[in-house]
């Protein structure tokens, strides 16, 4: 999911804020003309008195056909027609875990938090301990700031499986927006000795030293995220943050301009 920026404050609660966040996708209307990839067969449009009426098909619908439209839909910002997909899915099965997923994202990303916990909500009710159903409930909530639900949500994934990566992320994600900058450190080197080859993973650690005051170590890895991803403008961004708290000015100029060039529309 994209991110927003918000203040760039240091210190302990510094924002990581900057790193999360949602874009609302245009709201697109359903097309007005039919569309011929729709499951079911509409009644022929020029009937004479004498044409035979085909009748609509009987055949059922296929959910994955519905699933993939809705994915297609999300990825053309095609909105409310993709909504309207996952709802048409979601009544033919229930438990698809897919399409609450998707429906989640969708509704998050339109400013709609509630709806999209209710949806995650439903999905859970069908698959109490699904790993990613939970994981997408912690993102939200983290995001929203309901961080002992978000840490309890991660806490049942690692409970299950304490090696998952996608938990240590969003667990290291939870403890950082805690102000558990050492703790987050840690739990995030875990996730960088499965995924190593992972810049998000070592941005976050860069982040997690400087708050914790560690700051050579913060350059390290912050280095270390640019080296595998040198289009990330907050890996330069914390870069300069960290060379200025360092004292070292002339160094972080740079570092500046190049997340100002990365970030420019």
């Amino acid at each position: 999911m994209r991110r927003t920026r918000h203040s760039r404050s240091s210190g302990r609660e510094h924002a990581i804020d900057e790193f999360f966040g949602t874009e609302g996708l245009e709201a697109d209307p359903l097309p007005r003309q039919p569309d011929a990839s729709f499951p079911l067969r509409p009644f022929a449009a020029s009937a004479t008195p004498d044409a035979r009426v085909e009748a609509p098909s009987s055949e059922p619908i296929d959910p994955e056909r519905v699933y993939q439209r809705a994915l297609e839909a999300v990825e053309q910002a095609r909105a409310a027609e993709a909504d309207a997909l996952f709802h048409e899915l979601l009544a033919l099965d229930p438990a698809h875990v897919g399409g609450a997923l998707g429906l989640a994202g969708l509704l998050e990303s339109q400013q709609d938090v509630p709806g999209a916990l209710d949806a995650l909500a439903a999905a859970l009710k069908l698959h109490p301990d699904h790993p990613e159903l939970l994981l997408a409930r912690a993102g939200v909530r983290r995001r929203r700031k309901d961080l002992a639900e978000a840490e309890s949500d991660v806490r049942r994934v690692l409970r299950a499986s304490p090696s998952n990566p996608d938990a240590l992320m969003e667990l290291g994600l939870v403890l950082l927006r805690k102000g558990l900058a050492a703790e987050a450190g840690q739990v995030l080197m875990r996730r960088v000795e499965q995924r190593p080859d992972d810049a998000e993973t070592w941005l976050y650690v860069g982040e997690a030293r400087n708050q914790a005051g560690n700051l050579p170590a913060a350059l390290e890895a912050l280095r270390k995220s640019a080296e595998l991803d040198d289009r990330n403008d907050r890996v330069f961004y914390l870069m300069g943050r960290v060379l200025d708290r360092m004292g070292r000015p002339d160094e972080a100029m740079p570092m500046y301009r190049r997340s100002k060039e990365l970030s420019a529309p």
